[in-house]
């Protein structure tokens, strides 16, 4: 079983149905991470009845702004969430500088409350990536994902060094900084991820989707190692990062079941 550990369910153009279908055709169990509330509770609408979703509840820093002053009802669902994420900060994306300290703000709640519960942290880091870190020190966070990560190669070490693993993306298909990031990352902290649908026409213009096995095709040729060690040597990793935590486990062997892998 292959483990998409970044995408978006919400944000499928059209029935969900063929989406689900593809999942159980490339058995593939997919981290939906959400951007706000309500993507979360779409999320869950989405995948009922689906062994191979796990929605998970996050605060996107492009909708921090809008959730900034209702953090008690954001908070209240961090009892129910397996993962926190969607979170973050981005500077660059987010031209707006008046919402950064909203951004903060959110990043700091929720991570106070994730490290309050032991819960992984699926984390955006664009353009702000020391002060992600900055905030990953303060609360104490020791299991986290960095999503898609292209910054500073200093903060990328420091970010190792506190034990988080990255994923790498579709862009690895296309650019050769994020192919070096590839092979860069050491081997026990390598995710993969596909930020779900629309995230290839998103960055190139073109419409055609890009799967997961496209993905660790491309990651496994620029690390020179055979697809099938690097996919399992992913699986290791998120085995590694969610043992002991049964909000995890438990979907994940379920989707194991399910796919009888």
């Amino acid at each position: 079983m292959l483990v998409d550990a970044h995408c978006h369910l919400h944000r499928t153009r059209g029935p969900i149905a063929p989406v689900l279908a593809e999942l159980r055709r490339r058995h593939v169990f997919a981290i939906s991470v959400a951007t706000d509330v309500d993507a979360y509770r779409q999320t869950q609408r989405l995948a009922a009845g689906s062994e191979l979703v796990l929605p998970t509840l996050g605060i996107h820093p492009v909708s921090a702004a809008a959730w900034v002053d209702r953090l008690d009802e954001v908070e209240a669902l961090l009892d129910e969430t397996p993962m926190l994420g969607e979170v973050g900060l981005d500077y660059h994306w987010v031209e707006d500088s008046d919402t950064y300290a909203a951004q903060r703000a959110v990043l700091d709640r929720l991570l106070a409350g994730a490290t309050e519960r032991d819960l992984v942290v699926n984390l955006h880091t664009k353009a702000a990536e020391e002060d992600v870190l900055a905030a990953l020190r303060r609360h104490d966070v020791r299991r986290a994902i960095v999503h898609w990560y292209s910054g500073p190669v200093l903060t990328f070490r420091e970010l190792l060094d506190r034990g988080c693993l990255f994923t790498v993306g579709v862009e690895v298909l296309c650019s050769d900084i994020i192919r070096d990031i590839a092979r860069e990352i050491p081997a026990d902290r390598l995710l993969i991820e596909t930020d779900g649908p629309g995230a290839w026409e998103w960055l190139t213009g073109e419409q055609e989707e890009r799967s997961l096995l496209d993905v660790q095709l491309e990651v496994a040729r620029v690390r020179e190692v055979p697809v099938t060690r690097l996919q399992d040597q992913v699986a290791a990793n998120f085995e590694a990062l969610i043992a002991g935590d049964v909000r995890l486990t438990i979907p994940y062997e379920r989707a194991r079941a399910t796919l009888g892998s």
